[in-house]
């Protein structure tokens, strides 16, 4: 009986980790992606390729990729957004970013360790983020375009 009870409740702890989905995508500053329809190769600098591969419920991943920034983001859709501008980089204190379009965007800003610092709702054409406060260091900052879903990710360095 206390074997029963102990393999039951095993089972019950263990089911709702079963259940649980882990997105995956590349955080490094440049890259890209193709698939021939059954297979995704993903590929980033220092990484020329990345093959995924599914086959029933088992994925298997090559190189260094982690949980997917993008779909805890919210973003739908993996277009690049083109043409936003960062000044200065390296910066001391303010940061500028200038859209492409005057349009509704979000910016996160995270460390090195993936810690969200910043997240900011822009209606404009440009904006300034105040870094002051900030040690010196590389950032990950996050730009999403909210109209089309596309986003770009760049690599800031305090000093």
């Amino acid at each position: 009986m206390k074997k029963l009870f102990g393999l039951v409740l095993l089972t019950i702890l263990l089911l709702p980790a079963t259940a649980q989905q882990l997105y995956k995508t590349s955080f490094a500053p440049a890259g890209g992606s193709g698939s021939d329809g059954t297979q995704k190769i993903i590929y980033t600098t220092g990484e020329i390729f990345v093959k995924e591969n599914t086959v029933g419920n088992t994925h298997i991943s090559e190189g260094f990729i982690g949980p997917d920034l993008a779909h805890q983001m919210g973003i739908e859709h993996y277009g690049l957004l083109k043409g936003v501008v960062l000044y200065p980089n390296p910066v001391s204190d303010r940061l500028h970013i200038r859209f492409p379009e005057n349009k509704s965007y979000e910016i996160y800003l995270y460390d090195i360790t993936g810690k969200q610092l910043i997240h900011k709702k822009i209606q404009d054409k440009k904006t300034v983020l105040d870094l002051h406060d900030y040690l010196p260091g590389n950032y990950l900052l996050v730009v999403i375009d909210r109209d089309s879903g596309n986003y770009v990710s760049l690599k800031v360095k305090k000093i």
